[in-house]
Protein backbone atom coordinates (compact mmCIF):
# COMPACT_ATOMS: atom_id res chain seq x y z
CA UNK A 1 0.00 0.00 0.00
CA UNK A 2 2.50 2.34 1.18
CA UNK A 3 4.22 2.25 -2.19
CA UNK A 4 1.18 2.70 -4.36
CA UNK A 5 0.18 6.02 -1.87
CA UNK A 6 4.21 7.06 -2.34
CA UNK A 7 3.81 6.96 -6.29
CA UNK A 8 0.43 8.59 -6.76
CA UNK A 9 1.74 11.18 -4.18
CA UNK A 10 4.75 11.57 -6.51
CA UNK A 11 2.47 11.73 -9.81
CA UNK A 12 0.65 14.20 -8.10
CA UNK A 13 3.54 16.48 -6.82
CA UNK A 14 2.18 16.19 -3.13
CA UNK A 15 3.30 14.31 0.05
CA UNK A 16 2.03 11.04 0.89
CA UNK A 17 0.67 12.42 4.14
CA UNK A 18 -1.42 14.64 2.29
CA UNK A 19 -2.90 11.49 0.58
CA UNK A 20 -3.52 9.98 4.10
CA UNK A 21 -5.11 12.86 5.62
CA UNK A 22 -8.82 13.76 5.05
CA UNK A 23 -8.90 17.38 3.35
CA UNK A 24 -10.95 19.09 0.96
CA UNK A 25 -7.97 19.66 -0.77
CA UNK A 26 -6.55 16.24 -2.16
CA UNK A 27 -10.64 14.43 -2.19
CA UNK A 28 -9.94 13.40 -5.75
CA UNK A 29 -6.26 12.22 -5.23
CA UNK A 30 -7.39 10.16 -2.41
CA UNK A 31 -10.11 8.86 -4.17
CA UNK A 32 -7.99 7.72 -7.00
CA UNK A 33 -5.15 5.83 -4.64
CA UNK A 34 -7.85 4.13 -2.13
CA UNK A 35 -9.34 2.72 -6.08
CA UNK A 36 -5.47 1.99 -6.51
CA UNK A 37 -4.98 0.14 -3.70
CA UNK A 38 -8.06 -2.20 -4.04
CA UNK A 39 -7.58 -2.87 -7.83
CA UNK A 40 -3.42 -3.27 -7.72
CA UNK A 41 -3.25 -4.57 -4.44
CA UNK A 42 -5.90 -6.41 -3.35
CA UNK A 43 -6.82 -5.44 -0.12
CA UNK A 44 -9.60 -5.70 1.69
CA UNK A 45 -11.93 -2.73 2.36
CA UNK A 46 -10.60 -2.99 6.02
CA UNK A 47 -7.46 -2.84 5.43
CA UNK A 48 -7.68 0.25 3.21
CA UNK A 49 -10.28 2.00 5.61
CA UNK A 50 -8.12 1.24 8.29
CA UNK A 51 -4.75 2.87 6.51
CA UNK A 52 -6.70 5.73 5.24
CA UNK A 53 -8.40 6.22 8.86
CA UNK A 54 -12.01 5.65 7.36
CA UNK A 55 -14.87 3.25 7.47
CA UNK A 56 -15.47 0.33 5.39
CA UNK A 57 -18.50 1.58 4.19
CA UNK A 58 -16.90 4.57 3.39
CA UNK A 59 -13.77 2.72 1.19
CA UNK A 60 -17.14 1.01 -0.55
CA UNK A 61 -18.56 4.07 -1.61
CA UNK A 62 -15.54 5.46 -3.07
CA UNK A 63 -14.65 2.57 -5.15
CA UNK A 64 -18.34 2.96 -6.51
CA UNK A 65 -17.74 6.42 -7.28
CA UNK A 66 -14.38 5.81 -9.13
CA UNK A 67 -15.87 2.71 -11.01
CA UNK A 68 -18.70 5.16 -12.11
CA UNK A 69 -16.49 8.25 -12.71
CA UNK A 70 -14.56 5.59 -14.68
CA UNK A 71 -16.91 4.22 -17.45
CA UNK A 72 -18.06 7.84 -18.52
CA UNK A 73 -14.64 10.17 -18.37
CA UNK A 74 -12.16 9.18 -20.47
CA UNK A 75 -9.83 11.93 -18.74
CA UNK A 76 -9.73 9.59 -15.53
CA UNK A 77 -9.43 6.88 -17.95
CA UNK A 78 -6.50 8.27 -18.80
CA UNK A 79 -5.44 9.45 -15.55
CA UNK A 80 -5.72 6.38 -14.01
CA UNK A 81 -3.63 4.54 -16.78
CA UNK A 82 -0.44 7.25 -16.31
CA UNK A 83 -0.67 6.28 -12.98
CA UNK A 84 -0.38 2.61 -13.35
CA UNK A 85 2.22 2.97 -15.67
CA UNK A 86 4.26 4.19 -13.61
CA UNK A 87 3.84 1.87 -10.71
Amino acid sequence: MEEVVYKVANFYSITPEDLRRRTRKNIRQRKLVIYLIKTICQKSNTEIGKYFGISTQAVTNVLREIEDQYSKSRILKRELENIKCIM
